[in-house]
């Protein structure tokens, strides 16, 4: 019984010690192309919803 205990403990944390020296993976090489887009943006203007109506403000934040 102890051998199968120490079987299946073997199984179970093998993997888990193994990933950690593994460390984070690395960003994908196309990603790099995307880096000029990070940042914060804000936007405002004025839409229209339908012809004849009153032009209506707008106002966005966006963090990425």
């Amino acid at each position: 019984m102890l051998s199968r205990s120490l079987l299946i403990s073997l199984l179970v944390l093998t993997p888990s010690l193994l990933a950690q020296d593994m460390g984070a993976p690395q960003p994908a090489k196309e990603l790099v192309k995307l880096q000029a887009l990070v940042g914060h943006y804000e936007g405002t203007g004025k839409v229209l919803a339908m012809p004849g109506s009153p032009m209506t403000p707008w106002t966005a934040k966006s963090t990425y």
